[in-house]
Parts: C-alpha cells; structure tokens; sequence
C-alpha cells in the first residue's frame, strides 16, 4: 500500500483568481501596513499554495531597526470565517519576502511591496483541496514588529539594577521567553528527527517491505502527535524558527516527491 498514492486521487484545482477587498490586519502592524484591494491568483506549485500580496506603509514607523516578528495569512470563505481544518496559516515564502516586510516599515509612507505567501502542510491534498475550494478572501495575521534598539536598551537597563528587586520581575518574564524559544527549538529537534524516520519509513514501504505494515499505525499516530504540537506552538515561532519549520517539511516534500 502507497500512502502517496491515495493522495494523489484528491483533486485540486491548480489555479484560483480571487477578487480581495477590505484584507483586515490583526495585530499591532495594522497601525502601519494595509494589504491593497485588487485580483489576487492562488496557485498550486510543487505540492504547495503560493499567493502574492501588496503591502503599502501607511504610516511611518517611529522606531529604529524594525523587524517582523510574525506575519500570517489565513484563508477566509464565502462567510468571512477563516477556512476550517486546514492546519497552519500561510507564512511569508521565502527569507527575502521576510526582507520586503522589514524595508517597507523602513520605508516611507506611501511605500509598496509585493510579499509571497506559501502554504506546505506535510503534501496533505485533501486540505490543500479545501483551501483551494473554499477560499473567498483572506485576512493577515499576527503581525508583531519587533524595535532592536528598544529591545537593547531594555537589556542594558536591566543590566545596570540587576540588583534592584524591583528588576526581578522583568528578569523572570525573559527567562520565561528563553526557555519558551528552547522549548520550541526542542521540538523542533524531534519534529526533525520524526521526519528523518518516515522518510526512512517510506523507502522500506516503496521496497514492499512488510515490516513497514506493522510501523504504518505508530508512524500515523506520530504524525498526528506532531502536527498537533506545532499547530499549539506556532503563534510563538519566531521568523528564524518558522524559516526552519518551512527546510523541515521541504526535506519530507523532497523525499516523498524522490518515492513517486
């Protein structure tokens, strides 16, 4: 039995115009940057969903060094409500779609930028089918800027009182945000090392080795496991852990696609 070629008989339609108006912005970036009304083209490329969106700066940031904490995109349908059962929201495609969003809040205001947004979610065809069915218009999510030079003189004034009780508080909210990134990197280890298994996993069941009948239910159910684990801690991925989420899944794109 091929796990890949029951994937294969779900139909998805390769290409869909939408006519977007009124893209809302959740977030503290809304108070800087709107998506422009226009034609938008979702398309099917390599067992993933691209769609580009211009960006304009509507008002100028009075920070310094501005950089993108977080920046998503989800699929609304025909009612406005974001697409359901679909897993994780579209993310910027590439590290230099990251590049345009951090040059236009350095821009002016007037400023525009085009941004490719990409949706990978494990070659699942049956909710990429959903998406590309279902979708109506969109909405932008979890934009966080992030300011370098406050960030630093916040660690430089917790540096000059570390003595100050007063300062134990902020100390103990980084300390909590560090081990989050740790927690986050850890599981981002073992997501990895997942998908170096079933990519071994694969290779026996394209061979017709029946061993890999017997590891098929364990695979499946950490599969589940491990998609639920990202999907409750992917609102806490930074830009650098969501860029390596994204190398993750394409080294199991690229295996499964090598099976075919």
């Amino acid at each position: 039995m091929s796990i890949l070629s029951c994937k294969k008989t779900v139909e998805v339609i390769p290409e869909k115009s939408i006519s977007a108006t009124d893209i809302s912005i959740i977030g503290p970036g809304k108070e800087y940057i709107k998506v422009l009304d226009g034609d938008y083209k979702l398309k099917v490329e390599n067992d993933k969903i691209y769609i580009p969106f211009k960006f304009e700066l509507i008002k100028k940031y009075d920070g310094n060094n501005p950089q993108m904490g977080n920046l998503g995109l989800s699929p609304l349908d025909a009612s406005n409500v974001a697409v359901r059962d679909v897993g994780y929201s579209f993310s910027p495609a590439t590290m230099s779609d990251w590049s345009k969003v951090e040059d236009l809040l350095a821009s002016d205001v007037g400023a525009t930028t085009t941004i490719s947004f990409e949706w990978d979610y494990f070659s699942d065809r049956e909710k990429m089918a959903k998406i590309m069915k279902e979708t109506n218009n969109f909405e932008i999510t979890n934009t966080e800027i992030k300011d370098d030079l406050v960030r630093t003189n916040e660690e430089l004034i917790r540096e000059s009182n570390r003595n100050d009780e007063v300062e134990e508080e902020p100390k103990e909210e980084v300390a909590s945000t560090s081990e989050s990134n740790d927690k986050i990197d850890e599981a981002l280890d073992s997501y990895e090392e997942y998908i170096d298994s079933y990519t071994k996993f694969l290779k026996k069941a394209q061979k017709g080795d029946n061993s890999a009948m017997a590891e098929y239910p364990a695979m499946m159910q950490k599969a589940t496991d491990m998609q639920q684990k990202m999907d409750d801690m992917k609102n806490e991925f930074s830009a650098k852990q969501m860029s390596r989420l994204m190398k993750i899944v394409n080294k199991m794109n690229t295996a499964a696609m090598e099976m075919q």
